[in-house]
């Protein structure tokens, strides 16, 4: 509902790609190999929902449909054991995210729009955005300095940004197309708080406000910024 609200149209599409689609998406293992396929492009169990859903945008691109927006809740799969076929939620974009008019230019989908989709998707699964951080260490469909991770310790939660120009020039797409991959089956049950609200404990003392300013080594990641502010021992403040 998250994501239909936000602009996506939801698909169904085959689990099943080629064995040069798998191997792009760090597939097409020998285990992952159907032994008698329906079709010489339908070989290979999917290692991820992206490749599909790019096929899906491909014949939309091919028909005039510029401007695309597709998710697909399904499982992908790593390796032909039962616990080794996963649930997940992935999405792409491509296009234009306004009109032009004589006001506007064409803006298109960016890093941000893909960030912020999958943060309000996690937040209305319930996850807090506060045990979350960023890593760059995607996958290599994704292109290396415009794509994160989201991990809580080292288990990934989703991977996010813009997909790899070789994969996009494959399909044919003029635009980059940004895609998302949220494992929601990763997501640990919230712990139940047994304790109940702290007591409230006014201060005969004014409040006092300041503001602070530091200088930072401009190679710093901001989420690593982030997570030092939010870390602050807040009885000090």
């Amino acid at each position: 509902r998250t994501l239909a609200s936000r602009g996506y149209n939801e698909v169904i599409t085959f689990s099943f790609v080629n064995n040069v689609m798998a191997k792009q998406f760090k597939g097409g293992s020998k285990a992952l190999n159907l032994v008698n396929p329906i079709s010489s492009e339908l070989t290979d169990m999917r290692p991820s929902i992206l490749p599909t859903l790019l096929q899906a945008a491909q014949k939309n691109n091919k028909k005039g449909i510029e401007d695309i927006s597709f998710f697909e809740v399904g499982p992908i799969f790593v390796g032909d054991d039962p616990d080794e076929q996963i649930n997940t939620v992935s999405g792409i974009r491509l296009g234009y995210k306004n009109k032009k008019d004589w006001k506007n230019e064409l803006i298109n989908f960016d890093f941000y729009d893909i960030k912020l989709d999958v943060l309000k998707t996690l937040e209305a699964i319930g996850l807090p955005q506060n045990s979350l951080k960023v890593f760059k260490d995607t996958p290599t469909y994704y292109h290396p300095g415009r794509s994160a991770v989201f991990k809580i310790g080292q288990t990934v939660i989703a991977n996010l940004g813009e997909i790899h120009p070789e994969i996009n020039d494959f399909f044919g797409f003029k635009n980059p197309v940004i895609g998302f991959e949220i494992f929601h089956e990763n997501i640990p049950f919230p712990k139940r708080n047994k304790t109940s609200r702290s007591m409230l404990k006014l201060t005969t003392l004014q409040s006092v406000t300041r503001e602070f300013a530091f200088i930072i080594d401009e190679v710093m990641d901001s989420d690593k910024l982030i997570q030092v502010a939010k870390s602050i021992n807040k009885d000090l403040i």
